[in-house]
């Protein structure tokens, strides 16, 4: 349920976060100028409900009264798509509130029926409002406020700034505790913001004022705040958070209209509502500063953890396992050809050495066998769909057992082959020391031929494990982003959440580890030899630090020169196995790309300075307009739809025939900015 037309997501998002009944609905609607969130004594909401501040209804009798646009689920028919005024929208609210209670309790009496577990739906729901007097110069539609059912974490990641609201009667207690310390793990990036933009991320509200005596006693409670705060060390892992936030003390919001009045009458605002005012301004204010500070920050979380690991020894001093495997496989084959060579020599002097010869290259067939058979397992395995997933891992963990068998074999074969040798008439080579030193020889190429089935074995394992986990972990993401992102619509490419289009992933190619994996090719040694010496680029894939009870994980598919990844490449989350950045590397570092949070939404394109990110480039989130038409014929979609922009100006507003068209002309211009076009490039 949401705007028929949701809006650019590049709007400011402010949230109030809280413990239950401690006044974030009641603090909410002294900010809208009138009762539209319900509020009472127990928990109340139970939706995830989205005021954003546009002026209300747009247009007609009604303009300027709050509503909710709403839209038929389906099986479900309706003869109203727009509820109008703050009374009706308060009691729709309030109804809906009341129903999802009602099925929480419901899914919590079945559960404890069945032992299973409950899993709430919360409800996504967008109102449209204006503001009360001392905001009416921010109703233009670019801030949304969002009053949050309880903790939900996904609402904080896509908070710029927020409001923490505390009943007075509840700051000693654990439970505000547990809320500072939610905080800092479900949100470090507003942390990291509050650092760098003191005042204007980051608030506590406390509530309740009225029933204090006297401005003493409210003093008194903000000295109880801030001690709570430096109590619960939340904040510790963020150096001087805890000592400049900002806490105000306010009252009096049961009644917003009736505050109004009486402050008018008294020409200010009782307790401490004029510097949450003002603190709303300096949000709306810093509006493109906190979009662009929240990308980075944001960012920084997948950033810095994942360039640790690429820059560790264990990934940049080794090649990857495919790598590493077709070189291994080039030196079985040439030590394979060396023992014929030796074997027919040897063969020519004394019939003895024949039957060892023999043996050596029944032991070299068998482990050149051992690792084709690996190298087929890992293909396969890269190579098939979902649906198969399963059966492959199986197949090639059954593989890999017969490997390692045929590893112990050529183990046995070298040792009755070096016996065999050993056994012949040694005079004419020149006595025992001759005997040892083609001893040592044969036990050194037959033994080398059995690690190397061995480890083919092991590659097999981990690669068929890793497809395993990617396909595991696919299969459920779809389920899971859309219940982490409550009851939101998937339309196309694009979620619409809170009344704002919110680009996905899949919109420029995300589909997560398990087809990115198909994309290598077979490896050769040739290629990952010419890639050192000549710099180009061959495909292959990094995979996590796997943990004592962890499954192989995708880290990384794309390009590497040498044995660093350097050109085109993806990382991916460890749980998920989504994407979480796609773009540029060289020599292992992050250069340039996009981000992608942990549910799967786009957070922005940025550039790595120094070891220092920044907003940088076309930003989709900023243009992006779901059921924009193409600028030139207003019917088709824009090529932008389809993940492609013109270069190198990145507008992408006019569809692929106008496009076309425009180029027969010669010296094609973009429509948008009339800049000289070179080519179309995918975003």
């Amino acid at each position: 349920r949401g705007l028929a037309q949701p809006p650019l997501s590049a709007m400011l998002k402010v949230g109030f976060l809280g413990n239950v009944s401690s006044g974030k609905s009641s603090f909410a609607n002294v900010l809208l100028g009138e009762k539209v969130l319900p509020s009472r004594e127990d928990a109340t909401t139970m939706a995830m409900t989205h005021c954003l501040v546009d002026g209300g209804v747009p247009e007609g009798r009604d303009q300027g009264k709050v509503c909710i646009d709403v839209a038929p689920q389906e099986g479900e028919s309706m003869t109203e798509t727009r509820i109008v005024g703050a009374d009706r929208v308060y009691r729709h609210l309030q109804a809906m509130n009341d129903a999802a209670r009602a099925a929480g309790r419901q899914a919590l009496e079945r559960a404890l029926e069945t032992g299973g577990t409950v899993y709430p739906k919360i409800q996504d729901i967008t109102v449209r409002a204006g503001a009360c007097s001392k905001l009416q110069d921010i109703v233009d539609g670019s801030m949304r406020f969002t009053d949050m059912p309880g903790f939900d974490e996904n609402a904080v990641g896509l908070c710029h700034c927020l409001w923490v609201v505390v009943s007075y009667l509840d700051i000693p207690k654990a439970s505000t505790a547990q809320l500072l310390h939610h905080i800092a793990r479900v949100g470090p990036h507003l942390l990291r913001m509050e650092q760098e933009l003191q005042g204007r991320v980051l608030k506590i509200v406390v509530t309740m004022a009225d029933l204090l005596d006297d401005e003493e006693a409210e003093q008194r409670v903000k000295a109880s705040m801030y001690d709570a705060i430096h109590r619960s060390h939340a904040f510790d892992d963020f150096p001087g958070v805890a000592e400049g936030i900002g806490v105000v003390v306010v009252g009096g919001a049961k009644n917003p209209r009736k505050l109004e009045q009486q402050a008018t009458q008294r020409g200010s605002w009782p307790h401490e509502w004029e510097e949450v005012f003002r603190s709303i301004h300096d949000m709306h204010a810093a509006r493109d500063e906190l979009i662009k500070a929240r990308k980075v920050h944001l960012s920084n979380t997948i950033f810095v953890p994942l360039q640790q690991i690429l820059a560790s020894p264990s990934y940049s001093g080794r090649y990857p396992p495919l790598a590493q495997e077709a070189l291994e496989n080039e030196v079985a084959l040439q030590r394979r050809r060396m023992l014929q060579v030796g074997a027919m020599v040897g063969s020519l002097a004394v019939g003895g050495i024949v039957a060892g010869a023999l043996w050596g290259e029944r032991c070299m067939l068998l482990s050149a066998a051992a690792a084709n058979i690996a190298r087929e397992t890992a293909h396969l395995s890269l190579k098939d769909n979902a649906m198969q997933a399963a059966t492959l891992a199986t197949i090639a963990a059954e593989r890999a057992a017969r490997h390692a068998s045929t590893a112990g074999n050529i183990a046995g074969v070298a040792e009755i082959s070096a016996s065999a040798i050993a056994g012949c008439p040694w005079g004419i080579f020149g006595g025992p020391l001759l005997q040892v030193g083609v001893k040592q020889v044969v036990w050194r190429v037959l033994g080398g031929a059995a690690s190397q089935a061995a480890a083919a074995a092991a590659a097999s394992s981990s690669i068929a494990a890793a497809t395993a986990t990617a396909a595991a972990s696919q299969a459920g993401t779809a389920a899971a982003v859309t219940a982490a992102l409550t009851s939101a619509a998937l339309a196309g490419h694009v979620i619409v959440l809170g009344g704002c289009a919110e680009v996905t992933s899949a919109y420029f190619g995300c589909h997560g580890a398990l087809e990115a994996l198909k994309t290598i090719p077979t490896l050769s040694a040739e290629a990952v030899q010419k890639s050192k010496e000549s710099g180009e680029p061959y495909m292959a894939a990094l995979f996590w630090p796997e943990g004592p009870d962890e499954e192989t994980s995708v880290l990384y598919v794309g390009e590497f020169r040498g044995m660093l990844p350097h050109g085109r490449g993806k990382l991916f989350w460890k749980d998920t196995q989504m994407e979480s950045f796609v773009g540029d590397f060289v020599q292992g570092q992050i250069v340039k790309g996009l981000f992608v949070d942990h549910e799967g939404l786009l957070i922005g394109q940025l550039v790595n300075r120094d070891g220092t990110l920044e907003v940088d480039g076309f930003q989709l989130d900023l243009t992006f307009e779901p059921g924009q038409c193409c600028a030139v014929c207003l019917d088709n979609l824009p090529m932008l739809a389809e993940g492609l922009v013109l270069a190198p100006c990145m507008h992408g507003g006019v569809c692929k025939s106008c496009w076309s068209a425009i180029e027969a002309q010669g010296d094609p211009l973009c429509p948008c900015c009339r800049g000289v076009v070179s080519g179309t490039c995918r975003y």
